[in-house]
């Protein structure tokens, strides 16, 4: 797992570089996400998908992945309340 972790942080880091150049990389934005979500970082990834629907509102992948994503962030943030 924390070598998982630790690729997880990069890609995250490097998808951050790519977006601080190009705020409209998709294939950044969607990677990011994904990267979130394996961190368990939910709120996060579901700002990037949106942020892939406010470029292109027609992206299903975006559009899915925050369907799946919000339960979980409601689930983390009631977690985290205890």
């Amino acid at each position: 797992m924390h070598l998982n972790k630790e690729k997880y942080d990069n890609t995250v880091k490097e998808c951050t570089k790519a977006l601080d150049l190009n705020p409209a990389y998709i294939k950044a934005l969607v990677r990011r996400g994904e990267a979130h979500e394996k961190l368990e970082h939910f709120e996060e990834a579901i700002a990037d998908m949106k942020k892939i629907l406010e470029i292109d509102p027609s992206n299903d992948q975006a559009r899915k992945a925050i369907r799946r994503l919000e339960p979980l962030a409601v689930e983390n943030r009631e977690m985290m309340k205890r």
